[in-house]
C-alpha cells in the first residue's frame, strides 16, 4: 500500500470507529511490518471554536491495510494549540 492509500483508509476507519469526521492526518509512516497513521478529530464541539475538544489518535495498520491497533494519544481544547 502507498501512503496515500493508507491515509484514505485511516480517515475511513477512524470515522467509522469514532463516528466523527477526521480533521487531518498528521502522520503516516511505514514501520517494520506495517504502517502508523496519526489522525486528529473534533471529539466535542464547543459553543465557540476555541472550546472544541481535539483528540489525536494513533492507528497501526498491517501491510495489507487491516487495523491492528487504535489508541487516543492526546486530548485538549483547540485553544490550547
Amino acid at each position: 500500500m502507498t501512503p496515500i492509500e493508507l491515509t484514505k483508509l485511516a480517515r475511513t476507519a477512524a470515522r467509522d470507529l469514532l463516528e466523527v469526521p477526521v480533521e487531518t492526518v498528521s502522520r503516516c509512516c511505514h514501520e517494520g511490518d506495517g504502517w502508523t497513521v496519526e489522525v486528529e478529530v473534533t471529539e466535542q464541539k464547543g459553543k465557540i471554536a476555541d472550546n472544541d475538544v481535539i483528540a489525536r489518535y494513533l492507528m497501526k495498520f498491517s501491510e495489507t491495510g487491516e487495523v491492528m491497533a487504535f489508541e487516543r494519544v492526546s486530548r485538549a481544547l483547540r485553544s490550547a494549540g
